[in-house]
């Protein structure tokens, strides 16, 4: 009888262990589980690049926003030059399709970082296929996992632990340069790759400023403008009834002829309106503008812009995440959506359906100016 339950004992041990390698085999050793992969091999900095950050004493980091930035740095440099007691020396490793992700990775090859690290991205985080869509809650998983305090501990003391508790996955091996993702996908697919894509950005924000902070960097970020003006594209979610298709065409026929007030009045008429119906918040706040209520038609083409479904724009959600996390981990934001939605009320503000007018770039960086010249005199 003894000799048959260690049998049986022996047996278990051995399905246990031969899990547990299993599920380590299958897993890279990641104390964070992004559900992609990026050897440093595959954005490797030159040597030139290295050496100019290094004698630098601003970086700017991001996507095609942060690349903006890049026809204003002599600005930058010569007025920020005038109030320091040397020419001030700035680099950009900022390029047009880098999620933040490709940042990360750009910044832990670096041993230390210029002083001031100058972060504009957050427009271009969907564009580039990180995950697969089938492995959401799985990820979502490993993630909460990542965030409990002891079990993060364990992980971040002993690595290894990593292949086990985290649940393997279908990995995204990325490439060199950011591929876009041109698969179609349809409106409830988009909104739960959306959700995802915010949560990996939250935790990915949170590794960018450890990773800068711990090689004696001090960040400063800068949200992204949204383009409020831009018509939405694709409509997620939830799509008008025929009768409210009617409705809504009535509604833009009436604003075509600039009459607001009737075209107010339809849209009031429209039974069962949902707040996550790009269109019909689109027109709303094309109404709200006529009739001058600037405040809540801001709020209309916000919402707009959140549940367009297209990703070739800048998406207002990102900006909240970004303005929430800097204000509590105490960093310096600079808020470039509202410098130029504010002005809403003016004629044309952006120069095209990204980048703002020049007018606002001068006003931003008279804005970082004064920010790196007090950063680095303290």
């Amino acid at each position: 009888m003894i000799g048959a339950i260690k049998k049986i004992f022996l047996v278990a041990l051995l399905l246990i262990v031969a899990a547990l390698y299993y599920r380590g085999s299958k897993n890279p050793l990641q104390l964070i589980p992004y559900p992609y992969l990026l050897p440093s091999s595959q954005v490797r900095l030159t040597p030139q690049q290295v050496q100019e950050i290094n004698h630098s004493q601003v970086l700017i980091i991001g996507d095609q926003m942060g690349v903006s930035l890049n026809r204003y740095l002599p600005r930058i440099i010569k007025e920020s030059s005038s109030v320091l007691s040397s020419k001030l020396k700035a680099f950009s490793l900022a390029r047009s399709g880098d999620g933040i992700h490709r940042t990360i990775a750009k910044i832990r090859q670096l041993k230390k970082v210029p002083p001031v690290v100058i972060f504009m991205g957050g427009s271009q985080e969907q564009q580039e296929k990180k995950f697969h869509l089938a492995d959401k809650k799985t990820i979502m998983t490993n993630l909460r996992w990542e965030k409990n305090e002891i079990i993060g501990s364990l992980i971040m003391t002993f690595p290894w632990l990593s292949r086990l508790i985290y649940t393997p996955i279908n990995y995204i091996k990325l490439k060199t340069k950011p591929q876009i993702d041109k698969k179609y996908y349809d409106a409830r697919e988009t909104q739960h790759m959306r959700v995802l894509s915010y949560r990996l950005y939250q935790r990915e924000l949170r590794q960018l400023h450890q990773e800068i902070s711990a090689r004696g960097g001090i960040l400063v970020t800068i949200t992204a403008p949204a383009n409020l003006e831009l018509t939405p594209k694709r409509i997620c979610l939830d799509f008008p009834t025929p009768l409210q298709e009617q409705q809504l065409s009535q509604v833009e026929r009436l604003l075509e002829q600039k009459d607001s007030k009737s075209a107010f009045r339809s849209l009031q008429q429209i039974e069962n309106p949902t707040h996550i119906n790009t269109q019909f918040n689109y027109l709303a706040g094309k109404i709200a503008i006529n009739l001058g209520q600037m405040a809540q038609a801001q709020e209309y083409l916000k919402l707009a812009a959140i549940y367009d479904c297209t990703n070739l724009r800048v998406n207002p959600i990102y900006n909240i995440i970004l303005k929430k996390f800097a204000n509590n981990n105490g960093l310096l934001l600079l808020d470039f959506d509202r410098l130029v939605n504010n002005h809403s009320r003016d004629n044309i503000l952006f120069f095209d359906q990204l980048l703002p007018q020049p007018i606002f770039y001068y006003l931003l960086v008279d804005q970082l100016t004064n920010s790196i010249t007090q950063l680095l005199q303290l």
